[in-house]
């Protein structure tokens, strides 16, 4: 769920909560919430940096066997790129990021990615 704050095209801050389930290596259910900083240079186009916090249900295999430490409540970085080719559907690409932030979340110095692709329905 995505949501404008402030601003209007070209630049806007967003709300954004998501509930998501990972598969294969990673086969937990994860949630975030953060804020989105969105660049639309034209109305078919963005780019956005969305910055939050990520909650795993269950610690992901791949950052338990790469960090000494793990955590359920992480850091959530990501960047998007959508492009909107009819009125209500778009389509992203995602680089999805938790991490610990050298420490800052619970000593977790590392994390993990996630690439994502997906269709979007603009409601």
């Amino acid at each position: 769920l995505n949501r404008t704050l402030v601003g209007d095209h070209p630049l806007r801050i967003e709300g954004e909560v998501q509930a998501f389930q990972h598969f294969g290596e990673q086969s937990h259910t994860e949630l975030t919430g953060s804020l989105v900083l969105r660049f639309s240079p034209t109305s078919r186009f963005s780019i956005a940096v969305i910055e939050g916090v990520s909650y795993a249900t269950s610690l992901p295999p791949i950052e338990v066997e790469k960090n000494d430490r793990q955590a359920n409540l992480l850091n959530y970085l990501s960047l998007e790129a959508e492009y909107v080719p009819t009125t209500n559907w778009a389509i992203v690409g995602r680089i999805h990021h938790r991490s610990g932030v050298n420490g800052f979340f619970s000593g977790v110095k590392r994390g993990s990615n996630a690439y994502l692709f997906g269709i979007r329905y603009q409601f």
